[in-house]
Formats: structure tokens, C-alpha cells, sequence
């Protein structure tokens, strides 16, 4: 695909996707096979062939749901979007460099009106939302929004037109998702391909007393997001000159970073002779799936079998105490006391 539509740059579109895309290949699998499919429909737009674009789509569609957000630029992609593409470069700028967390509020509202499932997935997406703000990456991307809209006019065939609209639809996304990580990440990589073709196509057709500048910010582009993409034991390789960890020890690396970013979770258990039901409560606590727990008993310094349970289950326990209290509210306050 590179060769076709680069010639001789190929070597450059593939040293972008390396840069933009690679990790998606083991980050991301079912989205890449639905990304990939929409890109092979691409000549379907061109040719006015909305059967086999709406059929290879909906093939993405089985394999991610994100495929349906698609099938609208079967009307849009091939159109001049020169006139807005300034506009919506600066404009996404300001909302990244103000943190305007418009859209969260949007999809928490949203997810409220309609209620149930859709409002729990509002708060699951919403919750861990991380404003990125000014950064090195926002000035790259307004900087290719700057030579998108410098080369337009420059752009005849529709293929390439296609490719420069959908490089501005990554923008878009960067831009108006910021606030929110998973949609940051998922919406941009449905186009991030586009500038796999887009950046050396730029270089070739770009005037000359800009093509230096161009290819320095390309390169800068390129390593700023390769290392930002391939952070992190997962995505690091070994190399035979500087030594190579067993798989075992990689493992137990990704298995403790993974456990960094659960938050504790603190279970109190308070009892006074309640040797009927203790054990159940300490099986269906310590049968949770979940890693990153403490469990807490609170004995109000019971007379029966109670302490027995607790002594059989004390490797399960991250603390437990059995001693007169001043009722259940007390005996609540005390395992908050000792929680973390």
C-alpha cells in the first residue's frame, strides 16, 4: 500500500506508522482489523461504489463496534474542507491548552438521561479523565494542522484529498477528546493511519523552501510520539547488548504495574458472636478476584467459636482485633481507623 501510493517515500510512511500506529498491531486488535477494512473502502468512495463500502464496513462493525462511526463519511470524506480546517485547528488548540472538559460533561448528562447501563458507562469512561494540557504534542499538532492547510490546495486527486480530510479527523479527535483517555486513544487511532500517507505526500508536493522545516517536524513528530506510544515494560524490547531479562521477570514487572494503578480496596467486617455466619462472609470476601485488597475484622470481644474462625483465616486477613466495644458504630470507626 505504501509503495502505491508513495513511490519512492514508502520508507517514510512506514517509518510514521511505526511512529503512530504500531502499537495498536498488539494494543489493539480488533480495532486495527475494522481500521484497515475502512481504509480498503476508501477506493469505494472514490468510485462511487456504496455497496461494497457499506459491506466492508459493516464486516469492521463485527469485529468492533467502533466501524459504525464510519459509515457517514461515505458522504463527507471526498468534500473541500479547506475553509474549516484553520478554524478547527485553533479552536481544538484552545480546548486543549484551557482543559474545557466539555465533552465529559456532555456524556455524563447524556448518560443520566438515559440511565441505567448507559449511565454507568458514562462514569466507567469519564472517571479516570486526564486533561494532557499544553504540551510538546499540542504544539505538533497544531503545527501538522498548519501544513495540512498549507498543502490543500496542492492536493488534486481524490485519493489524497481523502487522506488529508481524514488526517484532520485525527486532530479532531486529539483536540475534543483530550479530556477523556480512552476516547482520545480510540477515536484517533480510527485515522491515525491517514498519516502513514498524508506526512510524506506533504513532503512531496509542499514547496521547497518548506520541505527542511517540514521534515525536521516530521522527524520530531514521529520520535516525540514513538516514545510516548512505547513506554512501559509491555511495549519495551530486549536488545543482545545490553542483556536480556527472562520472561518470567517481565511478567511479574507487568503484573506489579498493572497492580500500581488498582486502587486499594478496604473491606471491614465487625462481628460479635457470630460464628453462624463469619465464615461465608471471610469465604465471599476472600474469593473476590480483585488483587488489591485489605480485609479488616473488627471482634467486639466475642465468647463464642468467632475467634477460632478468624485464627483459621488469618493469612487471608490484613489485620483483625477482638476486644470490648461501645456498640457497631464504634467497632465500624475502628476499622476505619486502621484502614488504608
Amino acid at each position: 500500500l505504501f509503495k502505491n501510493l508513495l513511490k519512492r517515500y514508502y520508507i517514510f510512511g512506514y517509518i510514521v506508522f511505526i511512529a503512530f500506529c504500531a502499537n495498536a498491531e498488539f494494543n489493539n486488535l480488533r480495532n486495527i482489523r475494522a481500521i484497515l477494512l475502512f481504509f480498503i473502502s476508501i477506493e469505494s468512495i472514490i468510485k462511487k461504489d456504496w455497496k461494497s463500502f457499506l459491506a466492508l464496513n459493516q464486516l469492521g462493525m463485527s469485529i468492533h463496534s467502533t466501524a459504525i462511526f464510519y459509515l457517514p463519511f461515505y458522504f463527507i470524506i471526498n468534500r473541500n474542507w479547506k475553509r474549516i480546517i484553520l478554524p478547527l485547528i485553533f479552536i481544538g488548540f484552545i480546548f486543549v491548552i484551557l482543559k474545557l472538559n466539555v465533552f465529559t460533561k456532555l456524556i455524563l448528562f447524556t448518560g443520566q438521561m438515559l440511565g441505567g447501563v448507559y449511565e454507568a458507562s458514562a462514569v466507567l469512561f469519564t472517571d479516570n479523565n486526564e486533561d494532557v494540557g499544553f504540551t510538546l504534542g499540542a504544539i505538533m499538532r497544531l503545527l501538522l494542522g498548519f501544513f495540512l492547510w498549507l498543502s490543500y490546495d496542492r492536493i488534486k486527486e481524490p485519493l489524497y484529498r481523502i487522506y488529508i480530510n481524514l488526517a484532520v479527523c485525527y486532530l479532531f479527535c486529539f483536540a475534543f477528546f483530550n479530556e477523556i483517555p480512552v476516547f482520545r486513544l480510540r477515536f484517533s487511532l480510527m485515522f491515525a493511519f491517514s498519516l502513514c500517507i498524508i506526512l510524506p505526500y506533504v513532503y512531496i508536493i509542499i514547496q521547497k523552501k518548506y520541505r527542511r522545516f517540514f521534515l525536521l517536524f516530521a522527524f520530531l513528530s514521529c520520535m516525540s510520539q514513538a516514545l510516548v506510544n512505547f513506554q512501559g515494560d509491555l511495549f519495551r524490547y530486549d536488545n543482545l547488548l545490553f542483556g536480556i531479562e527472562s520472561y518470567e521477570r517481565r511478567l511479574n514487572k507487568c503484573f506489579c504495574m498493572i497492580k500500581c494503578k488498582m486502587p486499594k480496596v478496604s473491606i471491614i467486617t465487625v462481628v460479635y458472636n457470630g460464628e453462624k455466619e463469619l465464615e461465608n462472609t471471610i469465604l465471599s470476601v476472600i474469593r473476590q478476584t480483585y488483587d488489591n485488597l485489605e480485609y479488616i475484622i473488627v471482634d467486639g470481644g466475642s465468647t463464642d467459636n468467632t475467634i477460632n474462625i478468624i485464627k483459621k483465616y488469618a493469612n487471608k486477613i490484613s489485620y483483625w482485633i477482638s476486644e470490648p466495644d461501645k456498640g457497631i458504630y464504634d467497632a465500624m470507626n475502628k476499622g476505619i481507623d486502621v484502614a488504608n
